[in-house]
């Protein structure tokens, strides 16, 4: 992830970015692209053994359902559903991008806390059981603590 200031274009930090990619997952090697991506940046990119794919729309001046632009949405959407990132309150890029990390390991957290494997007997006992983090599910007890975490950060 990189998150610069408003003044930077996109396809300015995008090279940045592919490469902060690249050193933390070399295992990657398709990546998607807008079409203002186009040029030297698949070039660039192919030096690092990645496949720039650029997705275009077919005509410019009607609305189309662009293939896996609906991934970028929705994990947009699941970042502004946390509070500190629904608006622009922090001034520093590096503290935007500690408050969308905090948000992305909740959502996580919360996803790896959910039992959906188990069958409605463990289920039960869950509810009923004695101890106060397994009441109130260890989703919300960590996203307490997280709460609690970014308020004293910020």
């Amino acid at each position: 992830m990189l998150v610069t200031a408003a003044s930077v274009q996109d396809r300015d930090a995008a090279r940045p970015l592919l490469w902060n990619l690249h050193r933390t997952s070399r295992r990657i090697r398709l990546i998607w692209a807008d079409a203002v991506y186009t040029g030297k940046l698949s070039t660039w990119a192919a030096t690092m053994k990645m496949t720039l794919q650029i997705v275009a729309r077919r005509n410019p001046h009607a609305f189309e359902v662009l293939p896996r632009r609906w991934v970028v949405e929705r994990t947009f959407a699941w970042i502004s559903k946390h509070r500190r990132t629904v608006r622009d309150y922090e001034r520093l890029p590096a503290s935007h991008e500690a408050m969308i990390l905090w948000a992305m390991t909740a959502l996580m957290a919360c996803r790896l806390t959910q039992p959906s494997h188990l069958s409605n007997t463990h289920l039960a006992y869950v509810l009923t059981s004695r101890f106060p983090a397994a009441r109130l599910g260890l989703c919300k007890a960590l996203w307490g603590v997280l709460a609690c975490l970014s308020a004293v950060s910020g």
